[in-house]
């Protein structure tokens, strides 16, 4: 079994050296996803991963409101932030 894994790789290193521009190719596509999964797990690293830089971050909550009449003062998005009395109170 490992006799025949190392005459494939000897093939395979013989075909890419034969198509230096299919090689070239290859390599910066595998260069290009490495890459770019490396700055997505960073990513997610960061924001999903780890816990945030707080005291506490067990006790952190997320509140929404539902139902808010038209036109009442919002304190950022309309459809999940409270109005600013209620941001007042809350605070």
């Amino acid at each position: 079994m490992f006799d025949d894994f190392l005459r494939d790789l000897r093939y395979a290193v013989r075909w890419l050296r034969a198509n230096p521009g299919f090689t070239i190719v290859v390599v910066l596509m595998l260069g290009m996803g490495i890459g770019a999964n490396t700055a997505v797990f960073s990513v997610m690293n960061t924001v999903v991963l780890r816990n945030l830089p707080v005291p506490n971050p067990q006790q952190l909550v997320y509140l929404k409101t539902t139902g808010m009449p038209d036109g009442s003062s919002q304190t950022g998005e309309g459809n999940s932030s409270f109005t600013v009395y209620t941001f007042e109170q809350l605070r």
